[in-house]
């Protein structure tokens, strides 16, 4: 419960497709969900303490769960399939690569 207030909060991700130079991206980014969403602009100091606090690290581990849980591996450059309507008569699918912006970082401290 976000204190004060009669509302839930939880933590969530936000999708955004971005076409940039011709390239696709699938842009995730965590965040702090509330519930009922009319609540959200009277929980926005609660919303601003909780990613205040996020550090690139905190924020790293955050963005690598959400990674894990939608695609799979995370952070070492894996390619990850995503399909829809596979058996219709448009089939859409797309190659994600996990990587994150901290990864290349991650990957030269551990070698």
């Amino acid at each position: 419960m976000v204190p004060k207030l009669d509302a839930e909060w939880a933590e969530a991700v936000s999708i955004h497709l971005d076409v940039r130079n011709g390239a696709a991206y699938l842009m995730l980014r965590p965040m702090i969900w509330i519930k009922p969403l009319s609540m959200r602009e009277a929980a926005t100091d609660f919303i601003r303490a909780r990613e205040l606090k996020r550090y690139n690290p905190q924020a790293n581990a955050i963005l690598g769960a959400w990674i894990k849980v939608l695609l799979g591996d995370v952070g070492r450059g894996e390619n990850s399939t995503v399909t829809a309507f596979g058996d219709g008569d448009y089939p859409v699918g797309f190659t994600i690569n996990t990587q994150t912006a901290f990864s290349r970082t991650e990957i030269r401290n551990a070698g």
